[in-house]
């Protein structure tokens, strides 16, 4: 099946969501940043980081964390409303708006799937959560960056270097750039749906989804309810 062919098997409902999805990318990345450009940045990184600022360090005060908010202050703001609208809502910052995870599930959907790698055999929620321990606990305390294996880093970048950025050109071509860029291959562009890198190794995924199982237990929330007897298997 040709790529033509592919998008039109697309269903209707889907491609509502990638059109959004599409919109978010021109919006938050290069050459546009429109939105990230509202508060003088260029990407998700300083003041709109959504996943650094929650980290604790050794030997950090409670002032300390109250410094690391304030720096990335519209981050905290973004973050809050992501939870809020998962928790009355449900996920749909990451289902519908996210670019970062996005963007590869759009490439891999153009993708022959003879390229792709299927990683549902994997514990998926075990690998999620166990590294979002590492994220939050062990990291900071081998003072390794929060920086070193981060799509919100990457996908940005990315589109920077290809819009002729010197700074999207620098990270690409460095060793930190260049394993991100392995990782956004293998866990993006040539993952089974794309989403490989959502489902193991995103905090704000992570973070997101423990609101999003809360949130189904209240009677006031909004749920998506499946009756399995219709399902067909997924497009």
């Amino acid at each position: 099946m040709n790529v033509i062919d592919k998008l039109k098997a697309i269903p209707a409902g889907q491609k509502y969501r990638y059109v959004l999805i599409i919109v978010s990318c021109l919006l938050f990345f290069a050459p546009f940043a429109f939105l990230p450009g509202l508060v003088g940045s260029s990407d998700f990184c300083g003041e709109v980081c959504l996943r650094r600022f929650f980290l604790y360090f050794p030997g950090m005060s409670l002032a300390d964390l109250g410094n690391q908010m304030t720096v990335a202050w519209i981050g905290v703001i973004a973050l809050s409303v992501i939870l809020i609208t998962t928790f009355f809502w449900g996920r749909m910052w990451c289902a519908y708006i996210c670019p970062v995870g996005g963007f590869p599930e759009l490439v891999s959907r153009t993708l022959d799937d003879r390229w792709k790698i299927e990683y549902r055999a994997l514990p998926q929620v075990a690998i999620r959560y166990g590294y979002f321990s590492v994220y939050l606990l062990l990291m900071p305390v081998l003072g390794i960056s929060a920086c070193t294996l981060c799509n919100f880093v990457t996908v940005p970048r990315l589109f920077e270097a290809f819009s002729g950025g010197l700074v999207g050109l620098t990270f690409i071509f460095s060793t930190i750039g260049l394993v991100n860029l392995a990782l956004l291959f293998l866990l993006g562009f040539f993952a089974s749906k794309g989403r490989a890198y959502c489902q193991f190794l995103c905090p704000v995924g992570a973070i997101d989804g423990l609101v999003n199982r809360l949130g189904a237990m209240f009677k006031f929330t909004r749920k998506i309810r499946v009756e399995r007897s219709r399902c067909t298997g997924c497009n």
